[in-house]
């Protein structure tokens, strides 16, 4: 059994996953999205301890997925640095975001943060000795070793931009891929969830670990995951961004939309958006008609039913967009995740503006299947990607 973690921009979800694809046990646990690293830390020990806690099946392994953006620091003594700040939901906005834009096309979040935290913490800065992402600090969490995942963040586009910024070389960990372990589960987490010597994977960031999920092997087949962000991509022969199967490439879009769900989540004394379909249904709102911007024109909105309907209309218009900038014309599926995937409205909004017919695999939780994928992979359960996500990932015949 591989159980695998996705830390999402609001929750860590977890799912324990068999070599077929079956589904034996999921949770998730809400975390602070300011990146407290103690919330973080707890809810990823308590994802694990809920799955063990009936557990009747050998671990085999732990895979880690998880949002490229979120960032922690560690001091020289391997301490968090504690101050939360919440730099992903902002980074878009910092002034640095250009020079990096300008650099790497915009995909540096962890410059945008780094910076971030240099500018407006410079005491937290530099007592900071390392810097991890949410998946190499879950990784640290589990094990005690220092590692950071090296897909999409080569160690020569590291040296480049340390160097246009000034920072410190040795603030980057050691790497490691997919394929590596970066130790195993520490013998006090061990010893409690009776799991025994289990190694840790580092997967590629959600984006990628969402796509496998998904089955998006072929071109054509297509994904998007609805939450509190917003990813919608194809996979293609050219694509905006790398992927893991040796003839194919994503083209990828993703969008942090965290403060807006929690605006009405709050509004609705925190219920499930599915449990709000029905009202949003009534609305019959068209957020996009008239030249306002989303933002202004949620900010002109009252009631939680007609702002539910706007974040259900802005995600069919990110994923519109998605599969328009890949310039795919045969999309011949579409697989939907996240939270969306629970609420049947959300997916006929997206379905309807798309015009095209969307499907689910046998979990929401795709990132987290999509690293299981990897996982299976890796301890050669499979002979590579496309093996493993051909006999793992169920789409279901069911369309909308």
């Amino acid at each position: 059994m591989i159980l695998a973690i996705d830390l999402g921009t609001s929750r860590c979800k977890g799912l324990a996953v068999r070599k077929d694809g079956k589904i034996e046990a999921e949770t998730s646990q809400s975390y602070d999205q300011s990146f407290d690293p103690g919330s973080w830390r707890k809810a990823i020990k308590n994802t694990l301890s809920d799955i063990a806690e009936n557990k009747d099946f050998r671990v085999e392994a732990i895979a880690v997925t998880g949002l490229g953006g979120a960032f922690f620091t560690l001091d020289e003594n391997g301490e968090p640095v504690s101050e939360p700040f919440p730099a992903y939901l902002r980074s878009r906005d910092d002034e640095f975001s250009e020079d990096v834009s300008d650099l790497e096309g915009g995909r540096w979040m962890m410059y945008h943060n780094l910076l971030w935290l240099r500018e407006n913490q410079p005491k937290n800065f530099e007592k900071s000795e390392k810097v991890l992402d949410a998946r190499d600090y879950a990784a640290y969490v589990l094990t005690g070793n220092i590692r950071r995942n090296s897909f999409g963040f080569p160690q020569e586009k590291i040296e480049e931009l340390n160097n246009c910024f000034n920072l410190q070389k040795s603030i980057f960990p050691r790497t490691s891929t997919y394929k590596d372990s970066v130790g195993v589960l520490s013998e006090d987490l061990a010893e409690k969830l009776n799991f025994g010597e289990v190694p840790v994977f580092v997967c590629p960031w959600d984006e990628i670990c969402g796509a496998l999920g998904a089955g998006a092997i072929e071109e054509g087949s297509a994904y998007c995951m609805a939450g509190t962000t917003r990813i919608a991509g194809v996979c293609v022969n050219d694509g905006n961004r790398e992927y893991l199967l040796d003839d194919k490439e994503l083209h990828s879009r993703y969008e942090p939309t965290g403060l807006i769900h929690r605006e009405v989540l709050e509004e609705s004394r925190f219920q499930k958006f599915h449990q709000l379909d029905d009202k949003a249904r009534e609305t019959g709102l068209e957020v996009f008609k008239g030249e306002l911007t989303f933002e202004d024109r949620f900010k002109q909105l009252d009631s939680v039913a007609e702002k539910t309907r706007a974040i259900y209309e802005a995600d069919a218009e990110h994923v519109e967009k998605a599969l328009q900038e890949a310039q795919e014309e045969d999309i011949y599926q579409l697989v939907i995740g996240g939270g969306a995937a629970k609420s049947t409205f959300w997916s006929q909004v997206i379905a309807g503006n798309i015009g095209e017919k969307i499907r689910k695999a046998q979990t929401e939780k795709l990132a987290a299947l999509g690293a299981a994928v990897m996982a299976y992979s890796s301890i050669d359960i499979y002979s590579d990607l496309r093996d493993a996500a051909v006999e793992m990932v169920e789409i279901s015949e069911k369309q909308f």
